[in-house]
């Protein structure tokens, strides 16, 4: 059920972001910045409803909280972070 919900997000966000980028690419009036920010609050809209639903499949097989603290910790929160901070290396900021 849960990779179920994983193929959906991976789904949604590619069909989130194709309008995006083929906005970005050939309008012209409005910064490609403006675009890759909203198409940036929405995918993490979209990865917060993933996580929503992760735990909530969790809870109903009544998995112990420690080995959901761990799983955020290691495989959800971390990568973003990780992911982050290369960004803000690469950009200067």
């Amino acid at each position: 059920e849960y990779y179920f919900f994983v193929r959906n997000f991976y789904i949604k966000t590619g069909l989130v972001l194709l309008p995006f980028v083929l906005l970005g690419a050939y309008f012209r009036g409005i910064s490609p910045g403006v675009f890759l920010a909203a198409a940036g609050v929405l995918v993490g809209i979209l990865y917060i409803e993933r996580l929503y639903r992760g735990l909530r499949t969790a809870s109903r097989y009544h998995v112990p909280k420690f080995y959901l603290i761990l799983y955020l910790c290691a495989l959800e929160i971390l990568p973003v972070l990780l992911g982050y901070k290369i960004v803000r290396d690469l950009t200067g900021m």
